[in-house]
């Protein structure tokens, strides 16, 4: 996590939460909802647990997967890398356990986040 993104879980109010560091599929795979079914197992599994899960897109055309499963961008962070005059871009990406996304506490992230996705 980069330290743009921790400030914006921090600015957010999350402090403990699950990452989800990467999902890979081979092309040959793509298209069969194997990405899908992890993301339902993974929030699944944080559900459980009451925490928040996050993770970086590094690919705009992903985020409508994880919007499906709940996910909102918290910020988009600027990266460029090393050598690199190509500015890339990825979205951090927040999803509450439901009784979190639905306290009044979580108002800030839901405004933060309905105004970037």
């Amino acid at each position: 996590m980069t330290a743009e993104g921790g400030k914006a879980l921090q600015d957010a109010g999350v402090a403990d939460y699950l990452k989800l560091v990467v999902i890979v599929t081979s092309p040959a795979a793509r298209g069969q909802g194997l990405a899908s079914a992890l993301l339902a197992a993974l929030t699944s599994l944080a559900e459980q647990q009451r925490l928040p899960l996050c993770l970086e897109a590094a690919h705009d055309g992903l985020l409508p997967l994880y919007e499906r499963h709940g996910f909102a961008t918290l910020t988009r962070l600027n990266v460029q890398p090393d050598g690199s005059k190509e500015t890339h871009y990825i979205s951090l990406m927040l999803r509450l356990p439901a009784a979190q996304a639905n306290s009044t506490a979580d108002g800030a992230f839901r405004t933060c986040c309905s105004d970037n996705s």
